[in-house]
C-alpha cells in the first residue's frame, strides 16, 4: 500500500499537531517509527484582552467581576469555547502587590468572590487577563483593572469595593514575621478620637500556629478587658463578636499577645476592631 495524503481539513490551523508514522507489513511485522512531524502552528500570539471589566457588590459579603470577551480579529465567528481562557486576580490593594485570590483557567465572563467574615471590612480590587490556550499557556494579554462602570484601559486606576456590614474597621495591631508573646504595654496603641461602640474583633495570620492556639486580649486604657480572641492551632482566623463596649474620645486600645503556637508560633498577625 502506497503513502496516503494527510487531510488537515478538520484540524484548526492555530493548533500544533505532532505525529509520526511507521510501515506495517502484510504479515504484521512493524517497521521503525519515523521522526515526529509537525502540522500547524502553536499560536503563541497574545490573545485579545477583555473589555468592559466591571466590579460590583452582589450581597453583603459577595463581590462580582464581569467582562466582555474580545472577538478574535482573524476569525470573529469562532465559538466561545475556542477562544482564550481568563485569569482573575483579587487583591486588597490597588497595586496588586499581593494577590488575595487567583482564579485560573476561567472559561466564562463572570466570577464571584465570597469574602469570609474575618475579612469583612476590607476593600477589594480585581483585574482580568486573557490567556492563550492554543499552544503556549504562558502567553496572556495585559491585565485590565476592574472599575464600577466597566473599563478597557490596562493603565486605568481600579475601583475598590469595601465588603461588610456597616461599621468602622480600623487596623489596630500588626506584627510582621514570627509571633512572640507581647504584653499590652509593649503593643501599639489605637487612639480613639470620637465616641463609638466596639462590636467585633477580628484577627488573622498569614501562617497558622501549630502545637497551641494563639490567644489575644484586647484592652481599653490598659485596664478594662474588652475580650479575648483565639486563633486555633492549624487555623488562620479568629473572631470575637456580640460585643457592645463603648469607647470615648481620648481612650486607647491595645492588644496583648498572651500565647502563641508552641511548635510554630504563627506569622504575620493583623487585628482589626469593628466599631460604629
Amino acid at each position: 500500500m502506497g503513502p496516503r495524503p494527510f487531510d488537515r481539513g478538520n484540524f484548526r490551523g492555530r493548533l500544533q499537531y505532532r505525529f509520526r508514522v511507521r510501515p506495517v507489513g502484510r504479515d504484521g511485522c512493524k517497521g521503525p517509527w519515523s521522526a515526529y512531524l509537525v502540522l500547524g502552528s502553536p499560536g503563541p500570539e497574545e490573545p485579545p484582552a477583555p473589555s468592559n471589566v466591571r466590579i460590583f457588590q452582589r450581597s453583603t459579603n459577595r463581590l462580582v467581576v464581569d467582562w466582555d470577551e474580545a472577538p478574535d480579529p482573524e476569525d470573529p465567528d469562532r465559538r466561545r469555547d475556542d477562544q482564550s481562557w481568563f485569569i482573575v486576580h483579587w487583591a486588597t490593594t490597588p497595586d496588586f502587590a499581593q494577590v488575595y485570590r487567583r482564579e485560573r483557567k476561567v472559561h466564562r465572563t463572570q466570577v464571584s468572590l465570597r469574602v469570609p467574615e474575618a475579612d469583612e471590612g476590607l476593600t477589594f480590587y480585581a483585574r482580568v487577563a486573557a490567556v492563550n490556550d492554543h499552544g503556549d499557556k504562558n502567553v496572556r494579554s495585559a491585565f485590565i483593572p476592574a472599575t464600577s462602570s466597566g473599563n478597557s484601559d490596562p493603565f486605568a486606576t481600579p475601583d475598590g469595593v469595601q465588603v461588610g456590614r456597616a461599621g468602622r474597621d480600623k487596623p489596630t495591631f500588626s506584627v510582621r514575621g514570627r509571633l512572640r508573646v507581647l504584653q499590652e504595654a509593649d503593643s501599639h496603641e489605637l487612639d480613639i478620637d470620637e465616641a463609638m461602640t466596639i462590636r467585633k474583633v477580628r484577627a488573622r495570620v498569614r501562617a497558622a500556629p501549630t502545637g497551641a492556639d494563639i490567644i489575644l486580649r484586647l484592652w481599653k486604657n490598659n485596664s478594662v478587658l474588652v475580650g479575648t480572641v483565639t486563633i486555633p492551632a492549624g487555623a488562620k482566623r479568629g473572631v470575637l463578636d456580640g460585643l457592645s463596649v463603648p469607647v470615648a474620645d481620648g481612650d486607647a486600645l491595645t492588644v496583648e499577645v498572651a500565647q502563641v503556637g508552641s511548635t510554630f508560633p504563627g506569622r504575620h498577625l493583623t487585628v482589626r476592631v469593628v466599631m460604629d
